[in-house]
C-alpha cells in the first residue's frame, strides 16, 4: 500500500514533524495515527479472497501547526477529571457517603461469540522517520 505522508522528523518525545501541510488540506487539529508497515491480512471465509490489510497503529497525535508542505504533531493529552477533592472525598468514604457521581463509564456491549481468534491490532515497534501516517479529518 502507498501512503502520502509519512514522518519526516522527530522533535522530542512528544512531537514530530509530518510531510504534509497547509497545501494538502492539513488543518490544525485533525488527527494524524501513524501506522505499522506490517497489517493484518483479511481474507473472506467463504472464498479465501484476500480482502486487504488492516492496518496497525503505533501511535495516535493531533496537528498542532501547519505549514505549506509539513506539519507538526503531539501527542493527545490525557485528562483525568474528578468533581470532588480528595479531602472531600476521603470524608464522604469515611461516613459511607461515596457515591459514584463523579464518575462517567462508557461500556460497549459484548458480542454473542462462540469463540475468539485473538488478533493483535497494537504495534510494538517504535516511531521512526519514514512511518507513513493516515490523517483524519
Amino acid at each position: 500500500m502507498e501512503y502520502e505522508y509519512g514522518v519526516a522528523k522527530i522533535i522530542d518525545n512528544y512531537t514530530l514533524v509530518i510531510s504534509g501541510g497547509e497545501l494538502d488540506g492539513i488543518r490544525k487539529g485533525d488527527t494524524v495515527k501513524i501506522l505499522d508497515q506490517s497489517g493484518i491480512t483479511i481474507n473472506n471465509p467463504y472464498s479465501g479472497k484476500d480482502l486487504g490489510q488492516l492496518p496497525r497503529i503505533k501511535q495516535e497525535l493531533i496537528v498542532e501547526r501547519v505549514y505549506d508542505e509539513f506539519s507538526i504533531c503531539t501527542t493527545l493529552t490525557e485528562t483525568s477529571y474528578s468533581t470532588l477533592d480528595s479531602m472531600t472525598m476521603a470524608n464522604k468514604k469515611a461516613y459511607g457517603i461515596l457515591n459514584n457521581f463523579n464518575e462517567t463509564k462508557e461500556v460497549k456491549k459484548r458480542l454473542n461469540i462462540d469463540s475468539i481468534e485473538p488478533v493483535d491490532l497494537g504495534s510494538n515497534n517504535v516511531i521512526k522517520v519514514g512511518d507513513p501516517v493516515v490523517i483524519e479529518k
